[in-house]
């Protein structure tokens, strides 16, 4: 795990030092490392055909391949949008 060193306040009784964990750092002032996650199109198809059919709510959907919700709907408007022209 990768740690920051930082001052911290005088209030906080830890002296001149602290050790901030990455993770907390990346919650607290949205540090981001990285790249972004990529999605190839037969993940995306496959999600948005689930959220056509209706069966699952966007949320569990989301849960289940770990996607967020609003990136779900943008699939299945595409899938929609791009449906009839096939």
């Amino acid at each position: 795990m990768s740690f920051m060193v930082l001052r911290c306040p005088p209030k906080t009784g830890q002296g001149l030092k602290c050790i901030l964990s990455l993770p907390y750092l990346k919650r607290r002032y949205g540090i981001m490392l990285g790249m972004r996650k990529t999605y190839d199109a037969a993940f995306k198809a496959k999600v948005a055909l689930e959220a056509v059919k209706g069966e699952k709510t966007i949320t569990q959907i989301a849960s289940d391949f770990g996607v967020h919700p609003n990136q779900i709907r943008q699939w299945r408007a595409h899938l929609l949008e791009v449906l009839p022209e096939m």
